[in-house]
């Protein structure tokens, strides 16, 4: 059998590299690079220094450094990966641009510690949805520091870098107990540079040819302006898959003012449109050790059979807007604001398998559905401040954030029919999903926090801090009549407090020991970012009734301990272990019978709901 094949160009920096590679994801084989003389004069070249004299020499100079690439962009944490105490990955689009990684599911694959969900919440057909810990955080994706709700699939043409943040930290507001992503996308910065990126590839099933093409380019516009380009271009196949296809168009325009100097400010735009024929996958009785595995089926012959409708689709189209504003007080002072605002639509139609045979070939299909709009606003404003209180030196970061995350959400019956699993018929005819539900939701969060990180000597460090948010989350749920259902009026408000404690003892300049503690918390009525939201009746928002979103539900909190170890080879390598624990408490159990003669101490940091007669504490 041979491996699907993709060809790779690659422009930048006035080279052209060409390699090969399987799935299109991971450079494999052999790579082969030339280079060739490519003038740069169209992109300009920087303007000479002028001569300084002695005169100038005396006057007071100000450098306004760039934060290096691979390391974090949140100020509230030390941004040298070996000074956190917490498990952190910062991957950079060096690496997955070498990787031919082409949306975030591919780059996390760099990390350990994460699992991909398919197969459940309308969402079978991808692999957007993931864990980190054994915990689901595909609602806990932040893109420069914003949440980004929404489960789409999210391009890396213009990622800067991804940083994977492990255990329940609640940096950012609610969420779960595994960690979060942020996504730090591109800028412009003060160096000409280019790039540009193509790839071809083909393979012997009968899944169409694929083409990607991407173009980065950065070109200063005077002395402290620069301007930015990014642009996508995909369409054809998915490797060894028949029907299967991708199409995305993207551009992402960018402009910074005051590059070098005391006061900056960025605007960026980002436009992304996806037009892809999702696929289910193969039927578990292909595969040899499944439950369901038949031996007496060609696996290889089946393999490119696509189980859908060819009028399958999966469309998703993005816009997101930024305005960054920094302001350097003073060498010990930095100022920063900054507003996002995001709109995402995805309206999807797919084939699934419902039930495979006992005997014979006949096979039970459904058609599924879904469609959601997400609109975001995020603004955040941060003060960072260095000063010393006696022998300590302080790194402090103090700010405040308010939000606003609105949704809208159909509900779909799922209609089956039945087709041959050995010959199933693409163009067989089809049968349409209906909308029979709709929700609206809506979540404002107003929150302050303070982090700081106190250098009690050159070997002893202390990184902690809180954040305080009033959360507020409102829903209606109608059927298609227009009629209120199960879920409609449900309002809610929390105040919820998040922190985080850690040491560092660093015994040589690049080894750190690390002990830390934080808390997260998941408060009732989490819908914006759940996936079931899609989904009809009681399935749409599970546990309303008498578990964790109910209204009289407790919030869920997780608590973290880790203590690990960090070590720096060099400025391309850093080793890692840790050692973690994760608790959760008050999680919602529901069906256990209300029982006022047992004390509350049967359920650790339980309370008992009267209206639900259900028992809610931790597992």
């Amino acid at each position: 059998m041979r491996p699907p094949l993709n060809i790779k160009f690659a422009l930048r920096e006035g080279k052209i590299q060409v390699s090969k590679s399987d799935q299109g994801s991971r450079v494999a084989g052999w790579l082969l690079s030339t280079a060739v003389g490519v003038t740069a004069a169209a992109f300009g070249a920087p303007a000479m220094a002028e001569e300084v004299g002695a005169d100038d020499q005396a006057a007071p100079i100000t450098v306004i450094g760039e934060r290096p690439r691979g390391e974090r962009s949140d100020p509230r944490s030390p941004t040298v990966l070996l000074d956190t105490p917490q498990s952190v990955q910062v991957i950079t689009s060096e690496l997955f641009q070498e990787q031919g990684a082409r949306n975030l599911t591919d780059i996390l694959r760099n990390t350990p510690g994460i699992t991909f969900n398919a197969g459940e919440n309308g969402f079978s057909t991808g692999l957007a949805n993931f864990s980190l810990r054994g915990f689901d955080a595909s609602g806990n994706i932040f893109v420069d520091g914003a949440r980004d709700s929404g489960s789409f699939s999210r391009d890396s043409f213009n990622i800067e870098q991804v940083e994977v943040v492990k255990g329940p930290t609640g940096d950012n507001g609610r969420g779960a107990a595994g960690g979060y992503v942020n996504i730090v996308t591109k800028t412009p910065n003060a160096e000409a540079s280019y790039r540009a990126s193509a790839s071809y590839g083909f393979d012997e099933y009968n899944s169409d040819d694929r083409a990607r093409v991407t173009l980065d380019l950065n070109q200063p516009v005077s002395d402290s302006a620069a301007a930015r380009l990014n642009i996508l271009w995909e369409d054809g196949g998915v490797p060894g898959r028949e029907i299967a296809g991708r199409s995305s168009f993207g551009f992402a325009p960018s402009i910074a003012f005051g590059l070098g100097g005391p006061t900056r400010f960025v605007l960026a735009y980002q436009f992304v449109e996806q037009q892809d024929t999702p696929d289910w996958g193969v039927p578990a009785s292909l595969i040899d050790g499944m439950l369901r595995y038949d031996s007496s089926l060609d696996a290889d012959a089946l393999r490119d059979r696509y189980y859908g409708l060819a009028g399958d689709y999966d469309d998703t189209q993005s816009s997101v807007a930024l305005a960054r504003f920094e302001r350097t007080l003073s060498p010990n002072l930095e100022f920063s604001s900054q507003l996002r605002w995001s709109s995402t639509e995805r309206d999807s139609v797919f084939g699934a398998i419902l039930t495979l045979p006992t005997a014979g070939t006949t096979v039970t299909g459904q058609r599924q559905a879904y469609y959601r709009e997400s609109d975001g606003l995020t603004s955040t404003t941060n003060l960072s401040a260095r000063f010393s209180t006696g022998a300590l030196q302080h790194n402090l970061a103090v700010g405040v954030e308010f939000s606003n995350e609105e949704s809208h959400a159909l509900r779909f019956n799922t209609p089956a029919s039945n087709f041959d699993l050995i010959n199933p018929d693409p163009y067989r005819a089809p049968v349409f999903p209906v909308a029979q539900q709709s929700s609206d939701v809506a979540v404002e969060t107003a929150a302050i926090y303070l982090y700081d990180t106190i250098d009690l000597s050159p070997q002893w460090q202390i990184v902690g801090g809180v954040r305080v948010e009033d959360y507020k989350i409102s829903l209606n749920s109608r059927d298609a009549a227009g009629a209120p259902i199960s879920g409609d009026d449900y309002e809610t408000s929390e105040t919820l407090v998040n922190a985080r404690l850690g040491l560092v003892y660093k015994p040589a300049e690049d080894i750190s020991l690390y002990a830390t503690a934080g808390v997260s918390s998941l408060p009732p009525g989490n819908f914006l970012s759940g996936s079931d939201i899609s989904r009809t009746g009681d399935n749409a928002f599970p546990g309303f009734s008498t578990g964790l979103n109910s209204p009289d539900a407790d919030v869920q909190e997780a608590v973290n301990y880790e203590i690990g170890g960090k070590w720096e080879f060099n400025d391309r390598l850093l080793a890692s272990a840790a050692l973690f624990r994760t608790e959760r408490q008050n999680v919602a159990i529901s069906g256990r019978e209300y029982d006022a003669s047992v004390p509350p101490c049967c359920c650790r940091r339980a309370s008992w709901a009267m209206a639900n007669r259900s028992c809610r504490g931790s597992n």
